[in-house]
């Protein structure tokens, strides 16, 4: 993931490295592999204990700081009832991504 923020009031390119993994439970893992703010090289533990400190996440995403992973718990993500299970995550060429959605009957 590559992006720009302000530090200091003047524009900076990050740049965050992260491996997703799909768990037998299909939610998503996405381990934290490099974090560089402009030409620095920022220790990921201490981005992470950052942010998990400082925002607030929504409750289907937990930050283990120790693991340096970002777990996004798909069972408790649910827009109108739909429900989403990771079956594929690969990221090699354009990257492949296939997700189960399931979709509540409506009552007749």
């Amino acid at each position: 993931m590559t992006g720009q923020t302000k530090l200091l009031g003047l524009p900076v390119n990050f740049g965050l490295s992260l491996t997703p993994k799909v768990l037998a439970n299909g939610n998503v893992q996405l381990k934290a592999k490099k974090l560089a703010v402009g030409e620095l090289s920022i220790p990921v533990k201490a981005v992470m204990s950052y942010i998990k400190a400082q925002y607030n996440l929504p409750k289907w995403v937990d930050l283990d700081v120790k693991q340096k992973t970002i777990t996004m718990d798909l069972h408790r993500f649910r827009t109108n009832g739909v429900q989403y299970r990771a079956q594929q995550i690969d990221m090699s060429g354009d990257g492949h991504f296939e997700f189960k959605v399931l979709v509540p009957k409506t009552k007749s």
